[in-house]
């Protein structure tokens, strides 16, 4: 099975050029950024039509006060989302790309929800967006859908673990790291 690479996620989705001229009209660069795992695989575009024909700016408050109080990994926001509205329904995942500092359109999953009366974003990574594009994906359905489309979409590491291999040896030091008796 081919690795889905960047080439390979716009050559299966040629629509994400559409897309980039989309976004670039809200603002920043005519590129967007793949969610990605260390070893140059991507995530393609879950409803790429739909995203094109009807995904709009979420012009919402984003606070950092919002965020979840637990760190979250780098490039796990669509998990991170799910996670949210698996501990409160009332969190609506919310799915498409936001715009960084940098100008650069980022492959993101963000949670929206009513606080105080007004809907407002609920960040689920460390950084801030200036603005955000997207479709809502309400209610145990549609989120089950998000969840099938990680679980099925994203690149897994099938790396042999051999005794004295780097893979081997890594492993140790994250084993070790997770139980204080270990630690040396």
């Amino acid at each position: 099975m081919e690795q889905m690479t960047l080439a390979v996620a716009f050559k299966r989705q040629p629509r994400l050029h559409e897309l980039e001229d989309i976004l670039t009209n809200f603002g920043g660069d005519p590129y967007i950024a793949l969610t990605g795992d260390l070893r140059g695989g991507c995530l393609p575009v879950l409803d790429l039509d739909e995203q094109i024909k009807n995904g709009g700016i979420f012009k919402l408050k984003s606070n950092p006060e919002n965020r979840p109080k637990k760190a979250n990994e780098p490039k796990t926001c669509h998990q991170n989302s799910i996670d949210l509205f698996d501990k409160d329904p009332a969190n609506v995942v919310t799915s498409g790309f936001a715009l960084d500092d940098d100008g650069k359109w980022y492959h993101h999953s963000w949670c929206i929800r009513e606080q105080d009366g007004e809907r407002v974003i609920i960040e689920t990574i460390e950084g801030t967006f200036r603005q955000y594009f997207g479709l809502e994906y309400r209610g145990q359905e549609a989120v089950e859908r998000l969840r099938k489309w990680l679980k099925d979409s994203w690149p897994e590491l099938n790396l042999e673990r051999k005794p004295g291999s780097i893979t081997d040896i890594a492993q140790q030091i994250i084993d070790a790291s997770d139980d204080p008796a270990r630690a040396e």
